[in-house]
């Protein structure tokens, strides 16, 4: 897979992302324009996690066939 960087950086996003849910939820309530951007950066990030875990383990299985 030629973006194999993807997978690391849609990682790191989601963690992230859930990191500062679980800051909103537990410590301390933030606005809720934030709440709702933080939001929509997971939904776009899950696409992209996704896709890229599909691509990874179809590269893999692809790889295995030839030998």
């Amino acid at each position: 897979m030629k973006n194999s960087y993807l997978l690391p950086v849609t990682l790191v996003i989601m963690t992230l992302s859930l990191g500062l849910m679980f800051i909103n939820r537990m410590i301390f309530p933030m606005p809720d324009w934030v709440v709702r951007s933080i939001g929509i950066i997971m939904l776009i990030n899950l696409a992209a996690l996704s896709y890229t875990t599909a691509k990874l383990a179809s590269h893999k299985n692809q790889k295995g066939d030839m030998k």
